[in-house]
Order: structure tokens, then C-alpha cells, then sequence
């Protein structure tokens, strides 16, 4: 067993930010198969979810010098395979309807398709209600849970306390869990966009 399979993630990342190959190595084959799979419950299709997967470690290994401070390095990497994957999946759902359409089919999508395109609505949904919120909301919600920075680095960049931003985010996520469960979402997205 190599000795970076007891590393925590957080230490992986650490060395993975000085460009140590072998902590890139573990903390993929602990995450591929997971990466994988999450990807394919997004765009329903193996080779896509493959080579998203591929996609995803990349795109790690490249903004490696930012992964320093992330504070929850299973969340950063999912938000980026959850972005990557919505893109795939806006990009092959463009292409279908323009197939269907082109076919006179339009009005027959498969199960699989009107899934994707309900997650898809889905995250457009947080999107819109993080527009509802004020600036200084939206901007901290985003620093925590796309970018993944802890309270003290977002604290630190927007010149104001950890306590303070504690509160922002709180109040951002109940704002958006009321705004998606009067839009009948909140299930759906808790439990597959891991957005909370």
C-alpha cells in the first residue's frame, strides 16, 4: 500500500498544489470511480461520462496551484465535475433537439433525456434564485460552494469576519431552499447537484 493512500485529502491536495504526481495519482484512484459514476447520472452515456471523468482530473491537475487552500477537497471536486457535466449535457441535449427536430421527433424524447434536461432546468433554477440575492450573498455563496474556499480565505478577501460571512451563507442556502421548494426542486437538488 503506498504511504499516500493514508493521506487525508486535504494533505493530497496540499502536495498535489507542489505538483507531487504520486498524491495526483492516489487522490484519483480514490475518486475516479466516484467521479464516473456522478458524471453518468448527469449525462446518462459511459463514454461521455469517461472522458468527463478524464476532464475532471485534468482540469485538477492544471489550476493545480489553487488547491492549496481548499478547505473540502471531495466538494471542489465535485462542483467542478458537476459544471463539466451540465456543460456536456447542455451541448448533446442542443444537439438532439436539433436531430429531433430535424427528424419530425421532437415530441418523442426518451425518459433519459427529459431527466437530463429536468436537471438541467434544475441547476438554471439555483442560478436564478441566486439573482435574488443580494450581492454581497451571492458573491460568498459562490466563494463556498463553487470555489470551495474556507470562511477565513473569503473572509480575508472581502475584508470582513468569518462570523459574518457564517451568516451570509447561511442566510444565501435557507433563501435558496425556500425558493426551490416553492418551485417543487429542493429533493432533487440536495440529494444530486450537492449544492447545500
Amino acid at each position: 500500500m503506498s504511504a499516500y493512500a493514508n493521506h487525508t485529502d486535504k494533505k493530497l491536495f496540499s502536495l498535489i498544489a507542489e505538483g507531487d504526481q504520486q498524491a495526483f495519482r492516489s487522490f484519483f484512484y480514490r475518486y475516479n470511480n466516484k467521479v464516473f459514476f456522478f458524471t453518468y447520472h448527469i449525462v446518462k452515456q459511459q463514454s461521455d461520462a469517461e472522458e468527463l471523468t478524464q476532464d475532471v482530473f485534468l482540469k485538477l491537475w492544471i489550476g493545480r496551484s489553487k488547491l492549496e487552500n481548499i478547505i473540502d477537497p471531495g466538494n471542489y471536486l465535485f462542483v467542478i465535475a458537476r459544471n463539466l457535466a451540465l456543460d456536456k449535457l447542455d451541448k448533446n441535449n442542443t444537439i438532439k433537439r436539433k436531430e429531433m427536430s430535424a427528424s419530425g421527433k421532437l415530441s418523442t424524447m426518451s425518459n433519459s433525456t427529459e431527466d437530463a434536461i429536468f436537471y438541467k432546468d434544475s441547476y438554471e433554477l439555483v442560478h436564478t434564485a441566486l439573482q435574488h440575492l443580494p450581492k454581497r450573498q451571492q458573491v460568498v455563496y459562490r466563494l463556498s460552494k463553487e470555489e470551495g474556499l474556507p470562511r477565513e480565505e473569503i473572509a480575508q478577501r472581502l475584508r470582513i469576519s468569518p462570523h459574518t460571512v457564517k451568516n451570509h451563507l447561511n442566510v444565501a442556502i435557507n433563501t435558496i431552499r425556500q425558493y426551490l421548494r416553492k418551485h417543487g426542486k429542493l429533493t432533487s437538488l440536495f440529494l444530486f447537484l450537492k449544492i447545500f
